[in-house]
C-alpha cells in the first residue's frame, strides 16, 4: 500500500515555512522535524508513514460501519469478534495495544475477491462545491508542491456500495496517493475518522 503513496517525494516537496505561514501554527502532523539533512529526512519519512498508517487504520477500524463490513467481506471468520468489539469501540486516538491486533487480523486475508472496483469519479462528478474544491486543491498544492486532484472510487464490498475519497498528487510525472479523504472528502462532510470511506447510501442522504 505504501508504494502507491507519496512518501519520499512528499518529504522533498513539503514547504514547512509555507505551512506555518498559512495555518499560523504547527501540529505534530504531518511533519515535526525542521531542517533538511539525511537524518531529518529519514525521520520525516517515518513520520509520514506513521500518518498514512493511522489513516488506513481509521479506514478499516475506527468507523463502526466500515469495520464491520470490511471484516465481514475480507475475513468472515472475524465477524463475531468484530460485532463484539463494536460495543466497546470508541472514537479517538488509536491505542498502541490495538496495532498488533489490527495487523494480525489482516495478515493473509483471502476474501479480497468480495471487494470490486467500480467507476473512478471526481468531486465535481458528485456535484460538490466547486469553490471549496478549488480552495482545498490550491492550498495543498502551494504547501506540499505538485499537482493535486481529488478522486472518488466506487467500491462494492460484499454486496454493499461504498465511496472511497482520496487526494492524489503528481510529483515528477508520477501520480501518488497524497491522502485518503482529502479536500473532496472534507467538502463532502466525510468524517476524518472514516479514512475517506463512506457508504453510498449515507452519502446520498447527506447530499
Amino acid at each position: 500500500m505504501y508504494s502507491a503513496c507519496a512518501i519520499e517525494s512528499y518529504v522533498e516537496n513539503f514547504d514547512l515555512e509555507k505551512y506555518i505561514e498559512k495555518n499560523k501554527y504547527i501540529t505534530p502532523k504531518p511533519m515535526t522535524m525542521i531542517g533538511s539533512s539525511a537524518e531529518t529526512d529519514k525521520m520525516n519519512m517515518e513520520i509520514r508513514r506513521a500518518y498514512l498508517s493511522e489513516r488506513f487504520y481509521c479506514m478499516y477500524e475506527t468507523s463502526v460501519e466500515t469495520e464491520l463490513a470490511v471484516r465481514k467481506a475480507t475475513a468472515p471468520e472475524l465477524k463475531e469478534a468484530a460485532e463484539a468489539r463494536l460495543s466497546n469501540l470508541t472514537y479517538g486516538p488509536v491505542a498502541a495495544s490495538d496495532i498488533p491486533e489490527f495487523l494480525d487480523l489482516y495478515k493473509g486475508i483471502d476474501g479480497l475477491d468480495k471487494i470490486s472496483l467500480g467507476n473512478v469519479l471526481t468531486g465535481r462528478d458528485l456535484r460538490l462545491n466547486e469553490d471549496a474544491l478549488k480552495e482545498g486543491e490550491a492550498w495543498t498544492e502551494e504547501t506540499y508542491g505538485g499537482k493535486m486532484e481529488d478522486r472518488v472510487i466506487e467500491l462494492n464490498i460484499d454486496g454493499d456500495d461504498w465511496l472511497l475519497f482520496a487526494q492524489m498528487v503528481e510529483y515528477d510525472g508520477r501520480w501518488f496517493i497524497f491522502d485518503v479523504g482529502g479536500s473532496a472528502g472534507a467538502t463532502a462532510g466525510v468524517s476524518v475518522q472514516q479514512g475517506g470511506l463512506i457508504k453510498s447510501s449515507e452519502f446520498e442522504e447527506m447530499w
